[in-house]
């Protein structure tokens, strides 16, 4: 066993998995990839967006007989359509995935910091999605040789780990898994 897959998430539980699989990859000689999973967030907005329009492309001029605007169509009355909402959302959405993404470093340079301390390879990987999928996707397209993770975590990013996550893993997973309690 070279390659070492461990799931973490930022509880208790998750810790003491980074602790042992130190030990584990220790003796083995193992190289180890942290892996955190993050909810998926769409940035796209979903909505139709406003089409642009050129006069050369045969476009009705504006009501004072200019052309029309190359950033879309504005009512009459000076609202703009729904563009704007569209944007916001969309920002809140990106600062959403921003949070998260920081909070997955955050937690992947914590164990990192540890796992080098006793002079163990490691590389970090933060996903977004399922989390039992996800972990079981990556394991499998990258020939791990073990996966680990607590039996137990937080719900703070992605209801990661929970009991049930840990059950769906060990039923998906391509290799072996090691439980951590």
């Amino acid at each position: 066993m070279k390659k070492i897959l461990l799931a973490i998430d930022d509880s208790e539980e998750s810790k003491k998995a980074v602790s042992k699989v130190a030990e584990v990859a220790g003796l083995l000689e193992a190289e180890v990839t942290l892996l955190t999973v993050i909810k998926e967030i769409k940035v796209s907005s979903g909505a139709p967006s406003v089409p642009r329009t050129t006069p050369s492309q045969g476009s009705p001029r504006s009501p004072r007989g200019s052309p029309p605007s190359s950033q879309g169509s504005i009512p009459s009355s000076g609202t703009p359509l729904q563009g704007s909402m569209t944007s916001k959302r969309k920002l809140d959405r990106i600062e959403e995935k921003t949070k998260l993404e920081n909070e997955g470093r955050r937690i992947l340079n914590q164990a990192e910091d540890l796992l080098q301390e006793k002079e163990i390879n490691t590389e970090k990987v933060i996903l977004e999605g399922k989390v039992a999928d996800s972990i079981c996707q990556f394991a499998k397209a990258q020939s791990f040789d073990l996966i680990a993770l607590a039996d137990k975590g937080r719900r703070r990013i992605a209801k990661f780990l929970l009991g049930s996550t840990c059950e769906k893993v060990l039923r998906c997973a391509p290799t072996s898994v090691l439980v951590i309690k």
